[in-house]
């Protein structure tokens, strides 16, 4: 049972890989002064056991992991029962780690009811893979403060954390640290210029002691020089610190401005039908932006940084439900804007960019896609150095569009540098380091090296599974590329088995409608097609068109799936209906704007020939056979075509 008069204020959670973030904020929690007005309003606001002196201390801070049985020792128990509240540092470390999962697990059963009690400081990896699961038990994702340079930065998230466990705003905790840290610079500037002028004075009365009072008026002037020096600068810290605190301002008000805007348009469109614009129970997520964007504009006339954030994250979430032109609509949107407020080579403006050219690259506009990165990369080099670690994912990124545009030499060069600065900067086992390992294992895998990319994928997968489980979607894309690499050994079936094992993970984390989804399901099809495993083929090809015929929009993928559907009828001497479906997926791949590759549609000319070669229908198969001959694209022998991976 926890104990009537806690001895700490705080328990400090973490891995002892994180020793260094633990130590600074034990350090940091310890001496800081509550500011008077923010110790009186804790009294008023939680009587007379709140905010019970002018500090935090003590804070408890374990300096020993648990072992390998994960029980608590004596002392930790103890102290964890003597504990008003528990921080918790997030990071994929402590994720991973027992020793945390077991203490927020005891101190939740210590306080079932005040679930307040547990603050969340996230200082490395993403939410929610650097949550420990024990934090988000039941599904419920925690506020937390985000002490990373692209969060809330140290100073501010431990100024949140101080504000929860104070029980005061935020804001006017801020504020007042803000004026503290002003009437501080001032007292400095205060002391060296009084310092000064005494100093002017003794020097003074010194040499005119000697009868030199030309040298004691130049000392003089050269000790008020130094005194408007120092005060200068001292204006230009104020200045400083004034112009960071309303970039922060700025950036809170745009979150709020998002979040507002969010839970009022977005997640309000679960409203019964005509009411205030709700779309019903049933509505998708798809479904309720698409009926709030086109307010956005309207809504936000005089805030365009705020708008620029909004279409950011409409981007985002359009690109994850693979509507890339959709994404690069609000992309594109939030590019200029930022462009005109902030500067073209503004960091958020950067950042932008590279969204925007992510989702040029999804819709096959690689020339868009590459030109962008590349004035993107070059930029981030000039304004944060060639390691930082955003700058390292535009190398990746842009190596990815040289391999696109069969620039393999250049790819390879420039993902091997980035992999290197992964490694050396955030360790083998951080997301994007393990991002640039997949990257680079598929420009080896393209280029023929298969020895090499087998090796890489596999050590990635191992990593990925220790680091993120062995359902989270990187993992699953990772299996997705495995079978690949085995399939190129001439391992099939070792490929068809990671092929199975990841289509069935797909369906049980994204859905059967996901695009990556029925992706997978295509390569298992195509890897049954090529493996004359046909009745199993006709029933994934089957399965994917049912799926993609009640979504909008038709792809390559979705009239090669026909074509391919087509082949294996044919092969089955399914005549009349393998003949509709291979008409169909010709035609289609024709029609689309811009054309698909060329071997494609040779491909589906071949299949039209075999097709009437085998029915007996002469005339077509003559007609088909000429269209095969004058195909462009590929010189190879269209009856190896068939071999081709989509």
């Amino acid at each position: 049972m926890p104990s009537s008069k806690p001895r700490y204020r705080a328990f400090i959670s973490y891995s002892h890989r994180d020793a260094k973030w633990a130590k600074w904020l034990h350090r940091s929690l310890e001496h800081y002064v509550v500011p008077i007005d923010a110790f009186t309003e804790g009294k008023q606001r939680e009587g007379d056991g709140a905010a019970k002196c002018r500090h935090l201390k003590p804070i408890f801070r374990d300096r020993d992991e648990l072992p390998a049985s994960g029980s608590l020792g004596d002392t930790i128990q103890q102290a964890l029962e003597s504990s008003e509240n528990l921080i918790v540092l997030c990071s994929p470390a402590s994720a991973a780690s027992q020793y945390v999962n077991t203490e927020i697990d005891i101190f939740r059963n210590l306080y079932p009811d005040n679930k307040k009690k547990i603050y969340a400081l996230i200082i490395e990896g993403e939410p929610p893979a650097c949550f420990p699961p024990a934090l988000v038990a039941g599904g419920t994702e925690p506020i937390a403060a985000d002490a990373r340079e692209a969060g809330d930065g140290k100073a501010d998230a431990k100024l949140k954390l101080i504000a929860g466990l104070l029980g005061v705003g935020f804001d006017r905790l801020k504020r007042r640290e803000a004026k503290r840290q002003r009437n501080r610079l001032l007292t400095i500037v205060a002391v060296v210029s009084a310092v000064a002028v005494m100093t002017s004075a003794l020097s003074l009365w010194a040499l005119k002691s000697e009868q030199d009072a030309n040298g004691a008026r130049d000392l003089a002037e050269q000790r008020q020089l130094e005194a408007e020096a120092a005060r200068q600068a001292t204006e230009k810290a104020l200045q400083r610190e004034e112009t960071q605190r309303k970039l922060a301002e700025q950036s809170a008000r745009e979150s709020k401005a998002v979040l507002r805007f969010l839970e009022t348009r977005v997640l309000a469109a679960a409203r019964p039908k005509k009411q205030a614009g709700g779309l019903g129970a049933d509505a998708t997520i798809y479904e309720a932006i698409e009926a709030t964007e086109p307010q956005i504009k309207k809504a936000f006339t005089d805030q365009p940084l705020i708008e620029a954030s909004i279409r950011d994250t409409l981007g985002n979430t359009y690109f994850y439900l693979g509507q890339s032109n959709a994404a690069i609509s609000q992309y594109e949107r939030a590019v200029e804007l930022r462009r005109k407020e902030l500067g073209s080579e503004n960091l958020s403006t950067l950042n932008s960019m590279s969204s925007l050219a992510s989702a040029y690259w999804k819709a096959k506009r690689n020339y868009e896609a590459l030109a962008l990165r590349e004035k993107t990369l070059k930029s981030k080099i000039a304004a944060q150095g060639a390691e930082h670690p955003s700058t390292l994912l535009s190398m990746n990124d842009l190596a990815i569009s040289y391999r696109t545009a069969s620039r393999y030499k250049e790819s390879v060069e420039l993902q091997e540098k980035a992999l290197q600065l992964h490694r050396k900067l955030l360790g083998p086992r951080y997301p994007s380091t393990l991002t640039s390992m997949a990257n680079l294992a598929g420009t080896y895998l393209t280029m023929g090296r298969h020895e090499e990319a087998l090796a890489l994928n596999e050590e990635t997968l191992t990593l990925l599974q220790e680091v993120l489980g062995a359902e989270h979607p990187n993992t699953l894309a990772l299996m997705g590329n495995l079978a690949i690499s085995y399939s190129k050994a001439g391992r099939h079936e070792d490929a068809q088995a990671l092929q199975k094992k990841t289509l069935k993970l797909k369906k049980k984390v994204m859905g059967t409608k996901h695009p990556d989804t029925l992706r997978a399901i295509l390569g298992l099809a195509h890897h049954y097609r090529t493996t004359e495993q046909p009745n199993e083929a006709r029933v994934l090809y089957r399965e994917y068109l049912a799926v993609r015929k009640t979504q909008p929009g038709r792809d390559w993928r979705f009239y090669y799936a026909q074509s391919s559907l087509g082949a294996v009828l044919t092969g089955q001497k399914q005549y009349a209906k393998a003949e509709t479906l291979l008409l169909s997926g010709h035609q289609g791949l024709n029609s689309l704007v811009p054309k698909p590759e060329a071997k494609w549609l040779k491909i589906t000319s071949q299949r039209l020939f075999t097709l009437y070669r085998h029915w007996g229908k002469s005339a077509k198969a003559a007609e088909w056979q000429t269209k095969v001959n004058e195909s462009e694209g590929t010189n190879e022998n269209p009856e190896e075509l068939e071999k081709m991976n989509f």
